[in-house]
């Protein structure tokens, strides 16, 4: 674990893997709605056996530290609670709810630049799929950004990503629907969006519809968007 300090004071805890040659960069890792589980840990060491950095930043701790919820259906339903009362929580200079979460994005950017020089990628599941759209969207300087079954990405359609972004959909999302996603590829044809036949969640292992073959096709795709972007 490691501590990234926001401009307002907040500490952000961050799980934290590194590879074992010269990282050929940094990708921050953005948790989905259970927060920073055994999961995002074993997400963060995929990346660091790719070469890279990886770091996750706590998402909830605004709420307060280890807020980590089951792969239950009680678990969920903490969670998305929990999610509501983070977004309804402004900080000391008023900002709330997403521009929130972006601003906490944005110092974790901003530690990274402080003290890891390099190119900058992005990847997030779920919920941190939603905040990889809001990230490439609004934050300069990142190289790349790869979200996952981004759960409300749809709510921001009309806000261009500033950076190469790649999309993994999941055909049998009830969150991110195939024809949002449809009317996505629409608007933003040069984006490549790869579909699985799998529900929401298919990357997760720890979740009822993990899909083994999809999971390892997606990150596939991923290693080789950030190969090709992350120089």
């Amino acid at each position: 674990m490691l501590t990234i300090t926001a401009p307002d004071g907040h500490e952000i805890s961050a799980l934290y893997s590194k590879p074992t040659g010269s990282p050929k960069g940094t990708i921050i890792v953005l948790n989905e709605v259970f927060g920073l589980t055994n999961f995002m840990q074993d997400i963060c060491d995929f990346w660091a056996q790719q070469g890279y950095r990886a770091l996750a930043p706590a998402m909830f701790d605004r709420l307060g530290p280890n807020k980590i919820f089951a792969y239950s259906q009680s678990g969920i339903e903490d969670a998305l609670q929990a999610k509501q009362q983070l977004m309804q929580m402004p900080n000391q200079d008023g900002l709330i709810g997403w521009d929130l979460q972006v601003y906490d994005i944005q110092a974790t950017v901003d530690h990274i630049k402080q003290q890891h020089p390099g190119p900058i990628g992005v990847t997030g599941f779920c919920w941190g799929g939603t905040l990889c759209w809001l990230a490439a969207s609004r934050i300069a300087g990142l190289d790349a950004v790869a979200a996952y079954y981004g759960t409300n990405i749809y709510a921001f359609i009309e806000e261009k990503p500033l950076c190469p972004f790649m999309l993994h959909a999941a055909d049998k999302d009830e969150y991110l629907t195939l024809e949002q996603v449809t009317d996505l590829e629409a608007k933003y044809p040069n984006i490549p969006v790869y579909h699985y036949p799998a529900g929401h969640a298919f990357r997760c292992d720890k979740w009822v519809t993990f899909n083994a073959e999809a999971s390892q096709q997606a990150d596939e795709r991923s290693v080789d968007f950030f190969a090709k972007h992350l120089k």
